[in-house]
């Protein structure tokens, strides 16, 4: 469940955050053309440049795929 903008949840976080063995990275998930908003835009550079962890944009269930397997290295 994803909750939008309350006390507890700073606005323009990545969707989804994958963890596995040591590794992270985040997930905003968008249908068709649809294009990260400036605010989650300015999020995941924030926090790849602070937290040096990557962030993805991915339209279809194939990019999630590619992103799992070079992160995560799944068969």
């Amino acid at each position: 469940m994803k909750i939008h903008g309350n006390k507890f949840q700073k606005a323009g976080i990545p969707d989804l955050l994958i963890m596995k063995g040591g590794r992270a990275f985040f997930i905003e998930v968008k249908i068709k053309s649809n294009q990260p908003s400036p605010l989650q835009v300015a999020v995941m550079k924030e926090i790849e440049k602070v937290a040096s962890v990557p962030c993805y944009v991915i339209r279809s269930l194939e990019e999630c795929d590619q992103i799992f397997a070079e992160h995560l290295e799944l068969e």
